[in-house]
Order: structure tokens, then sequence, then C-alpha cells
């Protein structure tokens, strides 16, 4: 199976991601749903309660019309109970956790850290559309807040999931096959569009579950499944990602000359090459947390090694002011590269934990801009 692909990804003081399983939720059945919640503020927070807002009704917007049967598990005991306040009514309710001293106090959560909870028995009601759940938030000092997670929900038999490429990492001009499973209903209209690299319109994939292509450089694919049922249900749509690595640059040249201006990438002048202070001949040994903002398009290589001495876990995450755009994460004792698409203006967060603080570790960056442009780090 590929990694859980997120139904939802909001921002608040905190980053929230959603997931669902099935996704998306299947009506007339029963699912779960899974937040977590990630501080990304460069400071501790104190936070007195996470919440979801579940409508309750039959309709598209709605999810369940059996709200009482709503269970919650897998939250941090650790400074968190469960929390259903007394706002529950015939239209909605509300669930999540709660610090301890949720009657006048909170709970940290430190830059990095996140906590997360999830929701059990689901029971989905019979009508296809985006059900319109909110997270709400009290963080010390700040009113409550609130960020809308709609969540697709459809019949059983449309299906997508599964996008990935025979090969992660290639070398330039080599094939890839990207396949992925599909199923359509037997009601309604399911069509598929696979996007590949920044800005690509696509392509109609209805009769197809898998593509070749021949890369020049590291590409995102995107898989995106829109279903529209039969009245009263409105219309969802499903997205599925992968990414694939090009080993080397894509460009050899013994003698090259241009009669008009050419920007060539990942040269230094472009901004292009490795990211100071995050070279491979600096080592660590603690916990690393790294912004940058991204003047052009580009992608991000992030290559970590733990010299088969201690286990490092990696997480890039790409934001926006009000969402979270992609999530990769690694985790392995020897060498291993992230490859993160990244639009212009963009942010990237970098975190990095070692299981054994007392080993190096290797965190390198480089910068392979697709326009004029570098990573601008935080504090620069």
């Amino acid at each position: 199976m590929s990694d859980p692909q997120p139904a939802v990804t909001a921002h608040l003081g905190l980053d929230y991601t959603v997931y669902t399983d099935p996704y998306p939720l299947a009506l007339h059945d029963t699912g779960t749903i899974t937040l977590k919640a990630k501080n990304r503020s460069g400071k501790p927070l104190h936070c007195s309660h996470i919440t979801l807002n579940v409508p309750i009704g039959s309709e598209a917007g709605q999810l369940t019309e059996q709200s009482e049967a709503l269970g919650l598990k897998d939250y941090d005991a650790d400074g968190w109970e469960p929390y259903r306040p007394d706002s529950t009514s015939p239209q909605s309710t509300d669930i999540g956790i709660a610090s301890v001293n949720h009657t006048g106090g909170s709970t940290r959560i430190d830059d990095g850290e996140e906590v997360e909870f999830t929701i059990t028995d689901v029971n989905v009601n019979l009508t296809c559309g985006s059900a319109a759940l909110t997270i709400a938030e009290k963080l010390t000092g700040t009113s409550a807040k609130t960020v809308a997670a709609p969540l697709p929900k459809g019949p059983a038999d449309f299906q997508l999931r599964d996008l990935r490429p025979d090969e992660v990492v290639v070398e330039a001009g080599h094939r890839v096959v990207v396949s992925w499973y599909a199923k359509k209903p037997d009601a309604g209209t399911a069509t598929y569009r696979l996007h590949h690299g920044l800005g690509d319109p696509g392509e109609n994939v209805d009769h197809v579950m898998s593509k070749e292509y021949n890369l020049s450089r590291d590409t995102a694919f995107r898989l995106v499944g829109t279903y529209t049922p039969p009245p009263p249900g409105e219309k969802i749509e499903v997205v599925l990602t992968t990414l694939v690595s090009v080993a080397h640059p894509w460009m050899t040249a013994h003698d090259l000359s241009a009669g008009l201006t050419v920007a060539m990438q990942d040269l230094a002048g472009n901004g292009g090459g490795g990211v100071p202070g995050y070279s491979r001949e600096k080592t660590y040994t603690k916990q690393q947390q790294v912004q940058l903002t991204a003047l052009t398009d580009g992608f991000l290589l992030i290559t970590t090694d733990g010299f088969g001495q201690t286990t490092v876990a990696v997480a890039a995450d790409l934001t926006s002011a009000d969402s979270t755009l992609n999530i990769l994460h690694g985790t392995d004792q020897h060498e291993n590269t992230l490859t993160l698409p990244v639009p212009a203006a963009q942010t990237i967060h970098i975190t990095t934990k070692p299981d054994n603080n007392d080993k190096d570790y290797l965190l390198a960056l480089h910068w392979h801009p697709l326009g004029r442009g570098a990573l601008k780090l935080q504090d620069q």
C-alpha cells in the first residue's frame, strides 16, 4: 500500500492534517477520522483544546446521522484528555482533545511537536458530497479560532488509491511507470486526470491505470479523481500525489554556446546549488529545524545520513499562508534523499530528529531552481 493521503490540510496557530479511512469516506458505511496538529511556529505554544465540529444530518454537507456513536481514541494521554463540550446540537457535535488543565490552564506543545486524535465509529450518511467539518483550537493569549475541513464522502465503489512509481529514483531520460488503482461506480460519472510537473494541465486517464514517462528532472505526480453522483448528491474530488527523483543533472555539455540569454538550472548565478550552512561537509547531533522561502519555482533535495549509527527522521512541509501544500517524511540510518517540488514564494519547514543525540548525522540541502532565485533562510 502507498502512504496515507491527507484528506485536508489547514493552518491556524498549529498546522493541521486530516486523514480518513477509507479515503474518501464510504457512504452508508463506518469509517475513522484522524486529526494531526503540529507546531511549526518556531516557539512553544500552549493549547487548551482542539476539536472537530461534525455536521449531523442526512444531506451532502453533513457527515452522519448518529452523533452519539462517535468514539475517540489514540490521543496523547500525557497532558490531554477526551473533550466533548456541551455545545452539541441537532445540527452538529464537537469532539476532540483538551488539556487536563482546560478549566483554566493549557498543555504546552513544543516547536516541532505533534499531537493527534482519532474519531472512530463514524457512520457515514447516504448522500454524496463534502461534509463541512470545522477544526477549532484555543491557544493561550488568543481567542478561539476555526478553519474549514471539508471531507469527501462517496459510494464505496468509487475508488482511487495506491498511486506509485515503479522506481522512485531514475537516471535522466530513463523510463518510469506510474501506476494506480481506480474503480468507477455503477451510478454517476467518474473522471480521472493525471498531472506531472509544475503547471502541467494534466491528461485524461479514465481508461488506464498506468502511464509511462521518460523524465529529465525531478517530477511530482498528482492524480485527481472527480465523481459526480445522481441527484441529490454533490460532486466530490479525491487527490493522490507521489514523487520521482532524477539522480543526475539534466544535461552534460563539453562545448555550449548560445545566441540569446540562457538560464541554466542549478548554477550559483541563478541561486541554485547547496543551501549555505547545510552542505555535506557539516554534521549534527541534535534535532534541527530549518525554515526557508523560495524566490522561484524549483525542487529542493533533502539528504540525511545517519552513517549506520543513528536513525534520522526527517519531515519536510511546504506551506502557504493558510494551508500545507505537501508533506514528505523519511526515516533511515543510511543516506536518504527526499525531493520537494516548491512553487515560488512558498515557505518550507524542515525538521530532523535523530534517535541518538550522541552520534553525528548529515543534513544536506540542495536547491534546483527552475527560474532565477535562491532559497532564503528565515533569519536572512
